[in-house]
């Protein structure tokens, strides 16, 4: 029977011996059968429907290799086969096929071997049912789902940074005025001068926290303006030192700036100074006392590359590979003891992808780090929707 089926005339698809095919070729899910190897003898309107197809002589002259060009990941075929072979079955065989319109049609595949004589595999036939919906309806859900848990994830980080990094600096404030307000007739002026200090790193470090929570919440929110124009890199590397000169100070940092002069950036004057804020603020951290910081920034055909290194502790692999990760905490304490809330590179992160650029790190423990941003060229399209 099987191979009267097989050698009988194929009108597209059609078997004339097999019983049931007017019930086939009108059933409301696909058909096909298929040799061993792939190869398509036969379908019905179900299965063309799901592949965007009409019964045109287009899809006849094809018919023979079409299984070839439906299957996106021809792997899934070879995998069917192989579970045939084994178990003369396969039940509800998730894939994807590509449509005659270029678009996606998932399908659930049920198919069974058929046999001669011999328990050769003649003949596969198999019923598709297509699942684009349910699948569009559960890609739809697990995306939902990671946009919630990396909501959940970044209020976690929010509060850790309230409950831990804000708090710090605002203990040590109180522990100090309250030394001073109790006891400042017995303080010498050396030590008062020692206090106010200390007074202002901790200012300093609670409002450059502030600042950085201010503007990752505005990002988080969609809030964050965005206007980029063509600005001269030196101005913007000289304000930002000046803003960290006492800590340069204290640490006796020796500066080196390889930046050609009225070298341009195309960038947000907001965002480009928060940026370079938090890597001069990260290198000046974890720099050696007398160590040095390097910042050097090289064109390329309008791309504009900037680094910031220093000869510091460095980082190991671990905390490399995570940086840049809101989920993981990688802030540590600096080479004097400065204390950080690791929000500072992940907002960097998320300012250079606003501007199509990317950021990256090369770094070994105990043998400094090197941070480098990249800034693409100016796109004349963005330019003017900005406009």
């Amino acid at each position: 029977m099987v191979e009267k089926i097989i050698s009988t005339r194929r009108n597209f698809g059609r078997i004339p011996s097999f019983d049931y095919f007017e019930l086939i070729e009108n059933a409301p899910i696909g058909f096909y059968a298929s040799t061993v190897d792939g190869k398509i003898l036969s379908v019905n309107y179900a299965f063309m429907k799901i592949l965007g197809y009409n019964l045109d002589d287009e899809l006849k002259k094809s018919i023979s290799t079409f299984s070839d060009q439906f299957y996106i990941n021809t792997e899934d075929k070879n995998i069917i086969q192989k579970i045939i072979e084994k178990d003369d079955s396969v039940n509800n065989y998730e894939c994807s096929f590509l449509r005659k319109d270029g678009m996606v049609a998932w399908v659930s595949i049920s198919a069974r071997a058929v046999r001669d004589i011999s328990e050769n595999i003649i003949l596969i036939l198999a019923f598709v049912t297509d699942i684009s919906d349910r699948k569009t309806t559960e890609m739809e859900i697990k995306r939902t789902s990671d946009q919630l848990r990396q909501v959940l994830v970044e209020k976690d980080k929010f509060f850790s940074i309230i409950a831990h990094d804000l708090r710090s600096p605002i203990s040590g404030l109180l522990s100090l005025t309250k030394l001073l307000s109790e006891n400042h007739v017995n303080f010498s002026v050396d030590e008062i001068q020692k206090i106010y200090e200390s007074m202002y790193s901790s200012v300093q470090r609670l409002f450059a926290l502030l600042e950085n929570l201010l503007e990752w919440a505005s990002m988080q929110r969609g809030m964050a303006t965005f206007k980029p124009r063509e600005l001269e890199l030196d101005n913007l590397i000289n304000r930002a030192l000046i803003l960290l000169r006492s800590t340069i100070d204290q640490k006796k940092i020796s500066m080196k700036c390889m930046v050609p002069f009225g070298l341009k950036v195309f960038a947000d004057e907001q965002m480009i100074n928060s940026v370079l804020r938090n890597l001069f603020s990260n290198a000046f951290k974890f720099c050696n006392i007398g160590g040095s910081v390097t910042i050097s920034a090289t064109q390329d055909c309008g791309d504009v590359t900037i680094s910031v290194e220093d000869d510091g502790v460095g980082m190991d692999q671990m905390t490399k590979s995570k940086i840049f990760s809101i989920d993981f905490k990688t802030s540590q304490s600096g080479t004097k003891g400065e204390k950080g809330s690791g929000l500072g590179l992940i907002l960097c992160k998320e300012f250079m992808e606003k501007h199509g650029g990317r950021i990256w790190v090369e770094s070994q423990l105990n043998s400094g780090c090197k941070i480098s941003i990249f800034f693409p060229r100016e796109d004349k399209e963005i330019r003017d929707v900005i406009q």
